[in-house]
């Protein structure tokens, strides 16, 4: 495949692009469309792709991998089930997993070659494969990681433009969900706190009820004692004057 300015508006893209004058220290975004294509059944991100970008004439998004080239080396990061894994090197625009589709040149980096394999050992413990997110932890925020690291800015928004947008989405659906159960939490907090005070009130008035049916009943028995006693005594009178 050869070399495709891939750095911004129509007149550019796909453009032969001429690195003869480039030194070992400028940075360049290699980006590949998502998968190999098979010839007899075709790629599904490779479809959305072309849909996106209205068959390759618009730069505004899509499905796509991307590495880094630095001092010759292609550094990439995807997921693995090998500890310690993730972080890998290819020949430039030769990653076997993806279909090459453009270039942009990010500019030059100030760091030494020593200082950038620094930075990737460093960078190798911090982004393991086995942290591998689809959407939140994925090859296009390594290569923004790294761009970073080397002092040239973030990818052109073109690149992750996809993947930011339904990380978004993502993180939206995900804090909706929480305020939802929060919400559901609070209202079953409420309930049986209201069901408590209910229970606590009735407890109460069912008290109240029996010390009142117990205190009348009580009034009731010295009342009848007290009569009986005055009937008594008004009797044994009679007696004595006969």
């Amino acid at each position: 495949a050869g070399l495709f300015d891939g750095s911004g508006g129509p007149a550019a893209n796909y453009q032969l692009l001429d690195t003869s004058n480039f030194s070992g220290n400028v940075v360049v975004v290699h980006v590949y469309d998502l998968g190999i294509e098979c010839e007899d059944q075709g790629n599904l991100a490779h479809k959305i792709n072309r849909y996106t970008t209205v068959h390759d004439r618009v730069l505004v998004g899509g499905l796509f991998h991307a590495g880094v080239e630095v001092y010759g080396q292609e550094w990439s990061y995807g997921s693995t089930d090998v500890p310690d894994g993730g972080v890998y090197a290819a020949l430039p625009r030769l990653n076997p997993q993806h279909t090459y589709k453009a270039t942009v040149v990010m500019g030059p980096t100030e760091r030494s070659q020593k200082e950038v394999m620094h930075i990737l050992r460093r960078l190798s413990v911090e982004w393991q494969g086995l942290e591998y997110n689809l959407l939140h932890h994925n090859c296009l925020d390594f290569a923004n990681a790294l761009c970073i690291e080397l002092g040239v800015g973030r990818m052109p928004g073109w690149i992750d433009r996809i993947g930011r947008t339904a990380s978004s989405l993502d993180i939206l659906r995900s804090a909706t969900a929480e305020r939802l159960d929060q919400t559901k939490d609070l209202v079953r907090t409420v309930s049986s706190s209201i069901e408590t005070t209910f229970q606590s009130e009735e407890a109460l008035a069912q008290t109240v009820q029996a010390t009142a049916e117990a205190i009348g009943a009580g009034v009731e028995r010295w009342g009848q004692d007290l009569f009986g006693a005055l009937s008594r005594a008004l009797g044994n009178e009679e007696r004595a004057s006969e």
